[in-house]
C-alpha cells in the first residue's frame, strides 16, 4: 500500500502504462454523429485538417496580430509559468505587451479569445446546431512559444480544441475505466511524479510556438441533436453567436444566490426547499435522477442554512449564511462537503449514461473497438 514503490513512481506522467493512439478522422463530422459517437459516450477524438482553412489558421502571425489596432488596449490574462503552478497567481497585460516579450519570458497567454478576434474563426461544424449553440459556454485563446506542462485536472465542460500553431501532447485518463479509482499525482509536479491520492483526468503539454483556440460547451447527456431540432444555423464565425461568459453578469453556480432565489416571496418549508432543489438546473445542472441519497444530502443542508431553527428557510437565514461565507466554520465546510456530494453523484450518473451509450452503440452495429475508439 506504499505509494512510492508502485510502477512511475517519480517518473514522468503516463511512463508507468502503454499509451494508446486516439481515433482521428479526416475533418469534422456532423453535429449528430459528433454527439452521439463521442460526446455521450466520453470518447476523445482527432479531427484531423479540421480548421486548415480558418481565416486564423491563415493569418494569425504576431505581425498580423501586433497590426490590429484594437491589439494595444486589450487586456488579457498572462501566466507566470510555463510549467502550471495553480497556487501562482498571474496577471493581466495588454496584448500587445504580451506579443513583444512571450518569446523571450517564461510567460503564456490563457484567455477569452477578444472579440475583436472572433470574426476570424468560424463555428466548428460539430457545433453548427441550434440545441449545441445555446450550451456554448466560452472560447479560449492559448498562446505561448512552447514548452507549457499543465497540472492534471478535469474541466466541467466539454470541448472543441483547435490548433493553429505548434504541437500538443494531450494524455487522457479513461474515465469510464478509472472513475471509481482514486488516481495519483502531486498538482505541482507531472515531470516528476509523486504519488498521492487524488482524481485525476487528463494532462496537456505544447511545443514549438504554440497557438490553439477551444470551444467549451455545457456536457448534456441527453440532448436532441436530429436534424429538426438542429436546423440549420449558419454564424459566419464565433463572433455571430452568445457565449455564457459574454454576459458579465453570468458566473459559476452559487448556492447563495441560488437559495436566496427559492425564498424571494417569503419563507418556505424543507418540502418547499427540496422540490426546489430537485428542478434546479443551475444548481444541480446534470442531475439525471434524485435519489435517496439526494434525501438525505438535502435534510442536511437545510438544517444547516435554517440558523433560527424555526424549520422555514427565510430570506434572514440566507443573509446569515452569505456572511459567513468567507469565514471557515465548522457550517460552512459542511455546506461545501454537502455540495461535493451532490457534485460525485452527478458525475456517477453522467459516467452511467455514457456506458449506457457507448453499449448502444455497440448494439447498433458499430463494430470498432473500444481500445482503438
Amino acid at each position: 500500500n506504499d505509494p512510492t514503490t508502485w510502477p512511475g513512481h517519480m517518473e514522468p506522467l503516463g511512463s508507468g502504462k502503454k499509451w494508446q493512439p486516439l481515433l482521428t478522422l479526416d475533418g469534422f463530422p456532423k453535429p449528430e454523429e459528433f454527439y452521439t459517437k463521442y460526446v455521450q459516450p466520453s470518447i476523445p477524438v482527432i479531427f484531423k485538417d479540421a480548421a486548415r482553412d480558418y481565416p486564423a489558421f491563415k493569418q494569425w502571425n504576431d505581425q498580423f496580430l501586433m497590426s490590429l489596432p484594437e491589439t494595444s488596449k486589450e487586456r488579457v490574462f498572462i501566466e507566470r509559468a510555463k510549467k502550471e503552478i495553480r497556487s501562482k497567481s498571474g496577471f493581466e497585460s495588454t496584448f500587445e505587451q504580451f506579443l513583444k516579450t512571450y518569446n523571450n519570458t517564461d510567460i503564456y497567454m490563457v484567455a477569452t479569445v477578444p472579440k475583436y478576434l472572433r470574426k476570424y474563426i468560424p463555428l466548428p461544424d460539430p457545433l453548427r446546431c441550434n440545441t449545441l449553440i445555446d450550451e456554448l459556454v466560452d472560447t479560449v485563446m492559448w498562446f505561448s512559444s512552447g514548452g507549457t506542462k499543465s497540472v492534471l485536472h478535469n474541466d466541467d465542460v466539454d470541448n472543441i480544441n483547435c490548433l493553429y500553431r505548434g504541437r500538443k501532447e494531450l494524455l487522457f485518463i479513461d474515465f469510464l475505466k478509472y472513475r471509481k479509482t482514486q488516481m495519483l499525482h502531486n498538482a505541482h509536479e507531472v515531470e516528476n511524479k509523486a504519488l498521492e491520492s487524488f482524481p485525476l483526468f487528463h494532462q496537456v503539454n505544447s511545443f514549438d510556438a504554440n497557438l490553439a483556440v477551444n470551444v467549451w460547451f455545457n456536457h448534456r447527456p441527453k440532448l436532441d441533436v436530429s436534424a429538426d431540432k438542429c436546423g440549420d444555423p449558419q454564424p459566419n464565425s464565433i463572433a455571430n453567436v452568445f457565449f455564457e461568459t459574454d454576459a458579465s453578469d453570468i458566473v459559476g453556480p452559487d448556492p447563495i444566490k441560488t437559495f436566496l432565489s427559492y425564498v424571494k416571496t417569503g419563507s418556505i418549508s424543507f418540502d418547499e426547499f427540496q422540490k426546489k432543489m430537485k428542478t434546479d438546473s443551475t444548481l444541480l445542472p446534470v442531475l439525471e435522477q434524485w435519489t435517496e441519497e439526494c434525501d438525505e444530502l438535502s435534510g442536511e443542508l437545510f438544517q444547516l442554512i435554517d440558523f433560527d431553527k424555526d424549520a422555514l428557510l427565510s430570506k434572514e437565514d440566507v443573509i446569515n449564511l452569505y456572511e459567513m461565507e468567507n469565514k471557515e466554520t465548522p457550517e460552512t465546510e459542511e455546506i461545501a462537503d454537502i455540495m461535493e456530494a451532490f457534485n460525485e453523484i452527478m458525475i456517477e450518473q453522467q459516467a452511467i449514461l455514457a456506458e449506457n451509450a457507448y453499449k448502444r452503440l455497440k448494439a447498433e452495429g458499430n463494430s470498432a473497438k473500444k481500445e482503438e475508439l
